[in-house]
């Protein structure tokens, strides 16, 4: 508020201002979960034990997995117990609506499911999955997106990674009514979530189709004019 001229210097908010700027604040808090870069952790959830003969299972508050329902899941595996002292964690392929229509018989069971369908519900995502376990108890391992914590008053002291304070104060302070925004303002909203982009961003893994590697590494020879095969990948 200090910060675009609503408060001036010794003055504190009124409750009405308080009330009202701290639910804008938790709104853009909630658009901020909806958007990849602003989440900062991935965590590893689980496990959570999956019931022989069950396919479809609730997360969610109050659901089967009862954790705060999360925003997106990026990837489910499974435990496969075979040796309980050395579990193996196996991905699992996410289908969306359509891969999961595609397939003709889901009512089938087998020891190890092998993909899994999240409907993306609300308040609880079901997850079912293919084919459902039927043997074994097995358990699976969430990947979600963790949530941005809102704030409940003025005085709840809250944590946040680095950076992030610079980016809600002022980022914050441009959605406020009435609010006076300056260059300065706007330019260090902007930089402080082009920063929090930034090591948001996830590492990715460049990858090459195995087709498209050759076998055989061929080399130039300039004494002779002529190509030169090695039995080698390249």
């Amino acid at each position: 508020m200090r910060a675009v001229n609503i408060l001036s210097a010794g003055r504190t908010p009124t409750s009405t201002e308080a009330e009202d700027y701290i639910a804008i604040l938790n709104q853009f808090l909630d658009a901020c979960n909806a958007e990849r870069l602003m989440i900062y952790t991935i965590p590893r959830l689980g496990p959570f034990s999956l019931t022989p003969g069950q396919q479809a299972y609730t997360v969610g508050p109050g659901g089967y997995i009862n954790i705060p329902r999360p925003p997106r899941i990026e990837l489910i595996t499974i435990l496969w117990l075979g040796n309980p002292q050395q579990p193996s964690e196996i991905p699992l392929d996410m289908l969306d609506e359509a891969g999961w229509a595609s397939l003709p018989v889901k009512n089938i069971g087998s020891p190890l499911p092998e993909k899994v369908w999240d409907d993306l519900g609300f308040p609880l995502r079901t997850l079912s999955y293919w084919p459902y376990p039927n043997g074994q108890t097995i358990q699976t391992v969430l990947y979600p997106w963790q949530s941005l914590s809102f704030f409940p008053d003025l005085i709840t002291q809250m944590s946040f990674p680095p950076g992030y304070l610079e980016f809600l104060r002022y980022n914050l302070a441009i959605r406020l009514d009435n609010a006076e925004i300056t260059p300065q303002v706007e330019r260090l909203a902007m930089e402080s979530k082009a920063r929090i982009k930034s090591f948001n961003t996830p590492i990715l893994t460049l990858q090459v189709d195995g087709d498209l590697v050759s076998t055989r590494a061929i080399e130039y020879d300039w004494l002779t004019d002529l190509p030169i095969v090695r039995g080698r990948q390249f």
